[in-house]
């Protein structure tokens, strides 16, 4: 019978003390779970912080006993998979729990030189047993144009989505070998993709101080960059075992947004306050010096913490606090 667990450890002691999550956490890896860690727990600081967790997995969809088959057309196959779950086959992933909080990565590669066709086609499909006992499947499939340009893949790439891939597979470099190891993968993927572009460009352009980089990855350097300054990538005497591991889980299950938010978090102006998106958030500002003024609180947003920012000599309204 698969059996599905989210994994909490709490280290009730000191902040330093050693919970060896690697080992613990592998447990939920395999069985579609979560990694929850509250070094130091303390009720009356990270009490709300474990209601609200506890909640939300308590209420959020979810389903049981499932399996996802990824298909590809004629001319490719699955490379390689990237996520919490328990392989049964080459393009079959065993899922005992599956949730709206989970994202998978799946690379694709060429079995032939060149696609006979000016489509090709990616399918997952996911049967699962839901809450109420209901046995379901879901079926997303989607057509891509196929094309020999490769200014072409250039212009149409997603950088989320190249962020969150090279991400997982630094992180899972960093843990094979040495931590520095992921690092220098992150930047070996983005310098080869610059590079990549650079051969595409017009001589002319390549004569000039202009840096090349198409408009779809404009920001990919920067997150990278980001991502470089991980406490994952730092050495044992800069960053607690439990730490890196609890970071390698979460590039493991999180979304591609929510990766590129947790490399380069937000930060939102709270007070005084200002004008709001449609979504009922603050604009975000940009991460400089120049953005942050006196007499102003912040919130620095980097999916996992609210973080608050704010000058000395700051009263801000009781309501607001």
């Amino acid at each position: 019978m698969p059996i599905a667990a989210d994994t909490p450890p709490f280290l009730l002691g000191t902040i330093g003390s050693y919970a060896d999550l690697a080992t613990i956490g592998q447990l939920a890896k395999h069985t579609g779970g979560t990694v929850y860690h509250l070094p130091g727990f303390n009720d009356s600081v990270m009490g709300e912080k474990l209601s609200r967790d506890l909640q939300h997995n308590l209420t959020r969809d979810q389903g049981l006993e499932a399996v996802m088959r990824v298909r590809a057309s004629r001319g490719l196959r699955i490379a390689s998979f990237h996520g919490h779950f328990f392989i049964r086959g080459v393009d079959l992933l065993a899922l005992p729990n599956v949730d709206q909080d989970k994202s998978f990565a799946v690379e694709i590669a060429h079995e032939e030189n060149e696609l006979g066709y000016s489509s090709a086609c990616l399918q997952a499909a996911l049967l699962y047993t839901t809450t109420c006992g209901e046995r379901r499947i879901r079926v997303m499939t989607l057509e891509l144009p196929v094309t020999s340009a490769l200014s072409n893949i250039f212009e149409s790439a997603d950088v989320d989505a190249c962020v969150a891939l090279t991400a997982r597979l630094a992180a899972e470099a960093a843990l094979a070998t040495r931590p520095m190891d992921g690092a220098e993968k992150l930047q070996n993927a983005c310098l080869e993709a610059l590079r990549a572009y650079r051969s595409l460009c017009p001589p002319a352009a390549k004569t000039t101080n202009q840096f090349l980089v198409p408009d779809s990855l404009r920001l990919l350097p920067l997150y990278t960059l980001a991502a470089m300054k991980s406490v994952l990538y730092l050495g044992p005497a800069d960053a607690r075992a439990d730490e890196r591991s609890q970071l390698v889980h979460i590039l493991s299950t999180a979304s591609p947004t929510e990766t590129t938010v947790l490399c380069h978090p937000r930060l939102f102006q709270v007070f005084p306050p200002v004008e709001r998106l449609s979504s009922g958030l603050p604009i975000p500002l940009p991460l400089t010096g120049q953005a942050v003024h006196p007499n102003c609180a912040y919130i620095l947003d980097d999916t996992c913490d609210l973080s608050p920012v704010s000058y000395t000599h700051l009263t801000l309204p009781t309501k607001r606090i």
